[in-house]
């Protein structure tokens, strides 16, 4: 009960949340523009910077709030590290295959938004067949082998990916 009364008094640092919104603005930003604007434009570099400075003062404030959005002392714990790895890893690939593919199968292959949408639609499909199963599975046999089969299917599928660009 203790701990649930500290969870319900934890507050919002809001300018932390500030801080956040504008790395993340500061990052995608360029990175969308970059092509435009040129990848060593001074606008590009300035954005660049910007993200980055927030990013440290994000951080310098993360020491010092009472209530932090990114806790560091869950990194001490050997489980969450090792957890946190892998999951940032994922993380990665299913942004880079949720952003980047789409614009190469749209800009490069040549697909329309409608074909390019349908055929991520299909992608995500399997998820919806065997969330079921794969739960009930899970229950009996525990994470271990979903981990193990799962980044092991990611590692193919970056070796595959890495084919799969024109070489020019």
């Amino acid at each position: 009960v203790k701990k649930q009364e500290e969870f319900s008094k934890a507050s919002c640092d809001w300018i932390s949340v500030g801080l956040l919104g504008l790395f993340i603005a500061f990052l995608v930003l360029p990175t969308m523009q970059g092509s435009f604007w040129g990848w060593t434009s001074p606008k590009t570099l300035v954005f660049y910077q910007f993200s980055f400075l927030s990013v440290l003062f994000l951080l310098n404030r993360e020491k010092k709030v009472k209530d932090p959005l990114f806790r560091s002392d869950l990194f001490l714990n050997r489980k969450f590290l090792f957890s946190s790895i892998p999951n940032g890893f994922t993380i990665g690939f299913l942004w880079n295959f949720f952003f980047f593919i789409p614009l190469y199968v749209q800009n490069v292959i040549g697909l329309t938004p409608l074909q390019t949408g349908t055929l991520f639609l299909l992608s995500t499909t399997p998820l919806f067949f065997f969330s079921n199963l794969v739960g009930r599975i899970y229950d009996k046999v525990g994470a271990k082998p979903f981990l193990i089969s799962g980044f092991s299917l990611f590692a193919i599928s970056f070796f595959l990916f890495s084919f799969g660009a024109p070489r020019g």
